[in-house]
């Protein structure tokens, strides 16, 4: 009996150390599981973070000065802008290039990934292109050219030569006589000066014209109102005037009405003050068309071309938009507007 009971013990003790080596050798085979679930738990909040914040940038954009004209760039580009994007956007003052130099050094320090780049001075704005070469900054400039373009990704403006060209075939058209004109030019910005030898090439073509003067128009309605007074003033008979933007045929336009003057006036941009005039005055008025640019559209495509630059694509070295005429025959068609 005892020999028995023995051997029932000697079982049962057999039993339970062949049951601990089992769990043991399942707890050990179960480990590269539960391992692999804590990886994947310790990797989520990485990718969150990137989701978070991954590709994102800083936007840095200036202008020449201010005006409407730029803010409608700036809605432009803020159109194209993706969420969590952020637009630096500092406007310039008319002939103060060094100040530009400051915004632009400022850019930098804000550590920018892009700069949306409109020169005060098309000249002196090799410093500024300089210094944001030397911080491995992207430009893109935009409405006006600066001398030296060699450290630009890309241009996008309108097509100022050819705008020229297109107000001179519509003054011409509507004085098939011919006559004499005034031209007022702002030398600082290579825009203007290209819209004005456009202008002048096309008239050129015309031997019933003759451009009695031009002269620097200093870029803004107050500078250039006393230039156009002194033109209107030693030309009584002038027939026309063409001015290379519309904040200084602003100017020229208080000229003419202030001296009760029938001058036809013509200029580019298609900007709210020039509509209000045509709508204000009429089919007989004295504003006869402005040559309308698009700044929204250059501003949309400026930042479409610089989000394709950071991509990595290829992209045009000149991007130009085609201008169109305005004038008091469609006024109704685009007056209602700020800007187009």
């Amino acid at each position: 009996m005892k020999k028995y009971l023995a051997a029932i013990l000697t079982f049962i003790m057999l039993a339970g150390v062949m049951s601990g080596c089992g769990s043991a050798d399942q707890l050990s085979a179960e480990e590269p599981e539960v391992q692999e679930e804590t990886e994947g738990v310790q990797e989520e909040p990485a990718e969150s973070s990137e989701e978070a914040g991954g590709g994102s940038i800083k936007i840095g954009m200036t202008t020449m000065g201010q005006a409407s004209f730029w803010d409608a760039v700036a809605s432009g580009v803020r159109e194209v802008m993706k969420d969590g994007d952020e637009l630096i956007f500092v406007e310039g003052e008319h002939g103060n290039a060094a100040g530009q130099v400051n915004i632009v050094e400022d850019f930098i320090t804000q550590e920018c990934d892009v700069v949306l780049f409109n020169p005060v001075d098309a000249d002196a704005a090799s410093s500024c292109l300089d210094l944001l070469e030397d911080a491995g900054i992207p430009v893109i400039v935009f409405d006006s050219p600066c001398t030296d373009m060699s450290t630009v990704e890309s241009f996008c403006a309108t097509d100022n030569h050819a705008a020229g060209a297109l107000v001179a075939d519509f003054m011409m058209e509507e004085h098939p006589e011919g006559g004499t004109v005034a031209v007022l030019v702002y030398e600082s910005a290579a825009a203007c000066v290209a819209r004005v030898e456009g202008f002048k090439e096309r008239l050129a073509s015309n031997d019933k014209w003759t451009i009695v003067t031009e002269l620097d128009g200093g870029n803004t309605t107050d500078a250039a109102l006393p230039v156009a007074e002194d033109i209107i003033s030693a030309y009584p008979d002038l027939t026309c005037i063409f001015s290379g933007n519309d904040e200084m045929a602003l100017g020229a336009y208080s000229a003419i009405t202030g001296a009760d003057l029938q001058i036809g006036l013509y200029s580019i941009n298609g900007g709210p003050e020039a509509k209000a005039k045509m709508m204000e005055d009429g089919e007989e008025g004295v504003w006869r068309a402005t040559g309308a640019q698009s700044p929204i559209g250059v501003g949309r495509k400026s930042m479409e071309l610089a989000y394709d630059y950071l991509d990595g694509k290829e992209i045009e070295e000149e991007y130009l938009i085609d201008a169109f005429i305005i004038c008091p025959a469609n006024i109704e068609e685009y007056g209602k507007e700020e800007w187009q």
